[in-house]
């Protein structure tokens, strides 16, 4: 480890790894570490090991952005992309009659309805009468939730979106092996978000440097961002 020799520089830390092949890490990741001050030396336990010139080739090449969106701001467009992630068809402000008592009968407005597993679910984004809830689940199978989003984050939107279509998943820390073969446990990417697992997607509200967005990418991954 060496300390700068001025203010406001980066530190330079250099890590040497006693390895079966020089290419365990890739190239990129190498390069985007050495820019924070990070120095990862390779150093094969083999003097004949060879580097594979199609992974150097494929190192300078790198991958597109095409794996990469970014979800609205707006918290029931949101709504609406994570429905159609899932491949659900949704339906927008329709109107369920619903009996709240013999010969009474009121018109709800509800502002996504869906099924998904044989559960129709009704999504209302303004608050209903106890009555109201009360009789949809009872006499029109319907399960009613309500998502007050004046107040609501946006991460509890997916979090709570995620377990109405069979995916629950938890934004936390998660953990990526950085590296194949013997040194595979010695360096990880970690990066916050929803890991899910119903669909090839990372979900995060943390920037990712562009030059590390293929290594998501390399693992099969697709990056979602959310405001």
């Amino acid at each position: 480890m060496l300390a700068p020799e001025g203010n406001n520089h980066t530190q330079e830390m250099y890590v040497i790894n006693l390895t079966e092949k020089s290419n365990e890490i890739p190239e990129y990741l190498k390069v985007e570490l050495e820019r924070r001050g990070l120095h990862l030396r390779d150093v094969p336990l083999e003097s004949d090991t060879v580097i594979d010139p199609s992974l150097a080739e494929r190192d300078r090449t790198g991958l597109t952005g095409d794996q990469v969106k970014i979800w609205p701001r707006d918290k029931q467009e949101l709504i609406d992309s994570l429905l159609l992630l899932y491949g659900v068809t949704f339906g927008v402000g329709e109107t369920l009659p619903v009996e709240i008592a013999d010969g009474l009968r009121v018109d709800i407005r509800v502002d996504r309805l869906f099924e998904v597993g044989g559960r129709r679910t009704a999504l209302l984004f303004n608050n209903a009468s106890p009555e109201v809830w009360k009789s949809l689940p009872e006499r029109q199978g319907i399960t009613p939730v309500l998502f007050d989003l004046t107040s609501i984050s946006t991460r509890e939107i997916i979090s709570r979106m995620l377990n109405m279509l069979g995916d629950p998943a938890t934004y936390r820390e998660h953990r990526f092996s950085a590296a194949v073969g013997s040194v595979q446990d010695r360096l990880a990417v970690r990066a916050w978000g929803f890991q899910l697992t119903k669909r090839p997607v990372f979900v995060t509200d943390r920037k990712i440097p562009p030059n590390l967005q293929r290594f998501f990418f390399e693992k099969g991954l697709a990056i979602v961002y959310f405001q």
